[in-house]
Order: structure tokens, then C-alpha cells, then sequence
């Protein structure tokens, strides 16, 4: 069949992956390692080189499509191990909200708290990789 058009999937209420593949006749070509955070956000930079990903426990990782990993960790919160995955639930997390691309190799996220953030993902120090802060 026709493939679907980008905005056709976008108008979508909720979407779930495996729906989508059977209603569009899909084929999945590959799947980026996972972690066990939901996902709350999803942005390709304009040049298509990077993937940021938002997570709704808050901070953002950048996948390079091109090397296949994950080069950059952006304010990950320290989650509590049990198992695979638990999180102590007196603990209060913000999901990333937005994400836009300044540049290729600059993105700007928020969060539920309120943070609106610039972040460089190519510097080698992680110390030195937030740009600009706005709080509320």
C-alpha cells in the first residue's frame, strides 16, 4: 500500500508502535537499545543525525543515528535499582515536556518543573555542557 504521510500518523490521539505497523503495513528496521524510563518525547535533529529522547522521569539522552549510540546524557536522574527497574515512590520526577534543536548541535528542553534548558551535546566535559538556564 501508499505509505502513510507524516501528517496522517501526527494526527493520531495516542499512539502505540505496535499499532501503528499493523494499521500503516509498517516494517520495523531497527530498535535503539532501551532503557526502562517511559518515554516522554521524541525529537530528530533538522540535519537527521541525532535523535533526542525525553523521558518522562526527566532528562534527555542523544542517540547518533549514524555510529547507532547514545552520545550524550543530559540531567538523567539517579534512579534507585531493584531488579530491572524501580524507583522509590516517595521520590518526585518531572517529565521532559518539549524539546527543540537550536542548532545541530545544540537542544533546548523543558521539564515539568518549570526548567527551560540549553544544552551543547558535543562537548567532552558533561560539567560544561549546559549553555542557559531559565527557571520559573
Amino acid at each position: 500500500g501508499e505509505s502513510p504521510k507524516a501528517e496522517d500518523i501526527a494526527e493520531e490521539e495516542t499512539i502505540e508502535i505496535n499499532n501503528l505497523t499493523e494499521k500503516y503495513n509498517l516494517e520495523l528496521t531497527s530498535q535503539l537499545p532501551g532503557f526502562k524510563q517511559g518515554i516522554s518525547y521524541l525529537k530528530f535533529s533538522e540535519n537527521g543525525k541525532h535523535l533526542a529522547i525525553g523521558y518522562q522521569t526527566g532528562g534527555v539522552r542523544i542517540y547518533d543515528m549514524e555510529s547507532n549510540s547514545y552520545i550524550c546524557e543530559l540531567d538523567i536522574p539517579k534512579i534507585k535499582k531493584f531488579m530491572d527497574y524501580d524507583y522509590d515512590s516517595n521520590e518526585v520526577f518531572f517529565p521532559i515536556t518539549n524539546i527543540r534543536w537550536y542548532t545541530d548541535s545544540q537542544v533546548l528542553y523543558s521539564s515539568g518543573d518549570g526548567n527551560v534548558k540549553l544544552c551543547n551535546i558535543v562537548d567532552p566535559d558533561s560539567t560544561k555542557r549546559l549553555r542557559h538556564q531559565i527557571s520559573n
